[in-house]
C-alpha cells in the first residue's frame, strides 16, 4: 500500500536523478531498505494536494511494464549487489558524515573493522549530488580515522557503480552530474593505503 508521504516534491519534480539519489542513499545509509512498487518505473504524478501517487493500488489495479528499457531496476540490482558484498552497509552505527564545500553534496562513510573476504576491513565512501537538476563540483573533506586510515595518507578507491579507480586523500575534488551519475559509492582499497 502507498502511504500519503511516499511521493515527496523531490521525487515529483526531480526526475530520474532524484530517484537514483534517493535509492543510493537509502541503500547505503541504512541496513534496511526497500522500494515501493512502481519506484523503478519513476511513477511521479501526485494526487492533487497529497504526496501519494495519483493512480496507486489503493484505487485501482496497476498493470506495470517491468521490462521497460528505461527502468531503474538494473540500478537497484547494482545497489543490492553492493550491499551484499560490503558488510559495513549492514550496520547503522558506523555512519559518519563528513564535510564538503557545497551544501548540495552529501558525503558520508561506513567502516567496519576486521578481516573480510579480501583479508581487509570494509570501508565505503558515499558522495551524493542531492541537487537533481544540475552538475555540482566541489571538494570533500574526510576524517580518515573514521575509515581506519592514518591522517594524511593516500589510498585507492574503486567506484562500485561505474568501475572507475582513483587515488584519494583527506581532501578530494568531485564532479557529479545529476544526469549521468549523481552518486559515487566508493570502496576503499586498503591494500593500496600506505
Amino acid at each position: 500500500m502507498n502511504t500519503p508521504d511516499i511521493l515527496t516534491e523531490y521525487l515529483q519534480f526531480g526526475g530520474v536523478p532524484a530517484y537514483k539519489v534517493r535509492a543510493a542513499l537509502a541503500a547505503t545509509a541504512s541496513p534496511l531498505w526497500g522500494v515501493y512498487a512502481g519506484y523503478e518505473l519513476f511513477e511521479h504524478v501526485a494526487r492533487p494536494g497529497s504526496e501519494e501517487n495519483i493512480d496507486n493500488e489503493k484505487y485501482e489495479y496497476k498493470q506495470r511494464d517491468w521490462a521497460r528499457a528505461d527502468s531503474l531496476a538494473p540500478y537497484l540490482t547494482t545497489l543490492n549487489g553492493i550491499r551484499k558484498a560490503h558488510p559495513a552497509l549492514a550496520q547503522l552505527r558506523n555512519l559518519r558524515v563528513h564535510w564538503t564545500d557545497d551544501d548540495s553534496i552529501l558525503v558520508f562513510t561506513k567502516y567496519l573493522a576486521g578481516e573480510f573476504a579480501d583479508g581487509n576491513p570494509d570501508g565505503l565512501i558515499i558522495v551524493a549530488n542531492v541537487d537533481p537538476h544540475s552538475t555540482r563540483e566541489t571538494t570533500i573533506h574526510l576524517d580518515l580515522t573514521a575509515l581506519g586510515l592514518e591522517p594524511g595518507s593516500s589510498f585507492g578507491v574503486r567506484e562500485l557503480i561505474t568501475g572507475q579507480n582513483w587515488i584519494w586523500t583527506d581532501s578530494n575534488y568531485v564532479r557529479l552530474d545529476a544526469f549521468t551519475e549523481p552518486v559515487h559509492v566508493l570502496a576503499v582499497d586498503y591494500r593500496k593505503a600506505p
